[in-house]
């Protein structure tokens, strides 16, 4: 398993759909998310009976954790988003898709090759400190700093203290905040 690749697609893939809350509609959004799941479960049935299936059977070879049912993650991630879509403001999905993708890939990435200190859940402080500097620096472009400093904030304390998959942890939490605070001033 690459990992590095992994995460350069998590980040990506996260990137694109941030990209498109920005400019589609909620019902073409989530049209997207349930089609997307749908082929999910097709996909995940063929994997389990054994059938290889061109490209993604090379994805999940190449990416997929050993540990892992092939796709979870990718199911945790469009499951968080899909139901963020349905109970939160689409500018406030965004910033919680925007915050998984930066935090969690820069984190993992970061924590791999500098991670020393692994209190909980295997992952390290090094790698969530610059996981949430990374979604920081990117959510600056899009809220006023009191939020970014709180929610790169709690999407790490999220991302690093839930027993939870943090795919299905960081959208929630990040727009839940961002309601409680009263964001986006309409």
């Amino acid at each position: 398993m690459n990992e590095n690749l992994r995460q350069l697609v998590h980040l990506s893939s996260g990137l694109v759909f941030s990209a498109l809350i920005l400019v589609l509609d909620r019902a073409t959004l989530l049209a997207i998310l349930t089609a997307g799941i749908f082929a999910g479960f097709l996909i995940f049935d063929m994997l389990w009976r054994g059938i290889r299936v061109p490209v993604v059977s090379l994805f999940v070879d190449t990416m997929e954790r050993r540990e892992d049912l092939p796709g979870k993650g990718t199911f945790f991630y469009t499951g968080s988003a899909l139901f963020c879509l349905v109970f939160f403001d689409l500018s406030q999905v965004f910033v919680g898709v925007v915050a998984l993708s930066v935090l969690d890939s820069i984190a993992t990435i970061a924590g791999l090759r500098f991670g020393r200190t692994r209190p909980f859940n295997r992952k390290s402080v090094e790698g969530t400190l610059a996981g949430a500097a990374a979604a920081a620096a990117i959510l600056f472009f899009f809220l006023p700093l009191p939020f970014v400093l709180t929610v790169s904030a709690l999407a790490g304390v999220a991302e690093h203290l839930s027993p939870l998959d943090d795919n299905l942890v960081i959208p929630p939490v990040v727009c839940l905040f961002l309601v409680l605070a009263g964001w986006p001033v309409v």
